[in-house]
């Protein structure tokens, strides 16, 4: 079993189409809601792979702001910085994993 979370300054509720198991075992998709401060336990191996960052892209996409390259930084969350290169008037954002792994 393993339990996640959102990462702590995180304060808005998550929709996202997760990876998990069936009924058969085989992969399939669902969407959850996932609120900031509760904690989620699975025992699903494909769902702990996702929510992991082991297969699919779990990764949230947020606008980088001083503030959120703060937080990822203060608590130590890989993240990556990529910028729309035909917009020359876009922003640049933060691709980071929104998941913390809480225990496995």
């Amino acid at each position: 079993m393993a339990v996640f979370a959102l990462h702590d300054f995180i304060e808005g509720a998550i929709d996202r189409l997760v990876m998990k198991s069936n009924s058969d075992g085989k992969t399939t998709t669902a969407r959850i809601t996932f609120l900031p401060h509760v904690e989620y336990d699975t025992v699903d191996p494909i769902l702990i792979k996702y929510l992991k960052g082991e297969i699919g892209d779990v990764r949230q996409k947020s606008l980088l702001s001083p503030n959120l390259k703060q937080e990822l930084e203060a608590n130590h969350i890989e993240y990556e910085v990529k910028k729309c290169g035909t917009c020359p008037s876009a922003r640049p954002k933060a691709y980071y994993n929104p998941f913390k792994l809480v225990k496995e």
